[in-house]
């Protein structure tokens, strides 16, 4: 045989296989190995490849051919289900519903229906006027509903935000409310206060005391509530931070720092359980003595 007719050959058996199935193509690729092949042992592993596909390629083929068997029955009961209950989009959900339920056609549970039920067209009209007078009532009562809540919030609306300003407003109150100290202590003198100054940093004690001072000006000031003839408040009177501005400025500059030795101290007095009108200064020891605690030392020293 030339050259040409192997080729040939060759091209014919690799197209049949490929045709056939993968086995099939495998098994031709396989003669074409063997017409090559010399070796006992290649022609022992040919033979037994071949018993191989002849043996399990009709399982393959059954495979395929039971796939196919299935996607055609899949196929056929979806067109039977579309011709047995006709469009969807032509019936209603009701009637999709019964038709299905009971297994029947569209046409058929559409006669089923008119004989169970059945229907006369003398009854067209009054069912026509009573589904729109059903209609037209659920929608005045949605209107009414909406109206009455409206009238509702409207009417309370008012009530809450001056229950809420009232409320508001006592609260405001009760934080702008200064209740008056009083103090035996005479009223801290320019000099005094200057004084006390200049020795804050040599110890705590020198703080205290300078910050016992600023309260016992407290009393001495006026810082309440300024009301107009109607009682409305607009403002407050300047205090101790105006009587700094106007006799001493040098601490009104360091107003900041002044009021927080001044909260130092009133901190202290009520740790120490100080009551007006005694003042702390009372309770801070002089040289060589001790701090003293409570009003009730405080007038046993006194």
């Amino acid at each position: 045989m030339s050259r040409k007719a192997k080729i040939a050959v060759k091209t014919r058996t690799r197209g049949a296989a490929s045709a056939a199935s993968p086995y099939a193509a495998a098994c031709g690729k396989a003669s074409m190995r063997r017409n090559e092949a010399h070796s006992p042992v290649e022609e022992e592993a040919e033979r037994e490849f071949r018993e191989w596909i002849h043996r399990y390629e009709p399982v393959e083929r059954a495979v395929y051919a039971e796939r196919e068997r299935r996607e055609a029955s899949r196929r056929r009961r979806a067109l039977e289900r579309r011709r047995a209950f006709g469009d969807l989009c032509e019936m209603t959900e009701g009637l999709a519903a019964f038709a299905e339920r009971n297994g029947v056609t569209l046409e058929e549970a559409r006669r089923e229906l008119r004989r169970i039920r059945p229907f006369h067209p003398s009854l067209t009209l009054p069912c026509m006027l009573l589904t729109e007078a059903w209609t037209g009532l659920v929608a005045m009562r949605r209107l009414l509903t909406r109206r009455i809540d409206r009238a509702k919030h409207e009417a309370a609306r008012p009530a809450y935000y001056a229950q809420e300003r009232a409320r508001r407003q006592a609260l405001a109150a009760e934080r702008r409310k200064v209740r008056m100290r009083h103090t035996l202590s005479p009223c801290p003198t320019r000099l005094e206060l200057l004084d006390a100054w200049t020795k804050v940093k040599d110890s705590p004690e020198a703080l205290l005391r300078f910050g016992s001072l600023m309260e016992d000006l407290e009393c001495y000031v006026d810082n309440s509530l300024r009301r107009t003839d109607d009682g409305v408040i607009v403002g407050r009177r300047p205090g101790i931070k105006g009587w700094l501005q106007l006799e001493i400025p040098a601490l009104y500059i360091k107003y900041k720092t002044v009021m927080a030795y001044k909260a130092a101290a009133k901190r202290m007095r009520q740790v120490l359980d100080i009551r007006d009108p005694l003042p702390l200064s009372a309770a801070l020891p002089q040289e060589g003595e001790a701090l003293v605690h409570g009003a009730d030392e405080i007038q046993e020293r006194g």
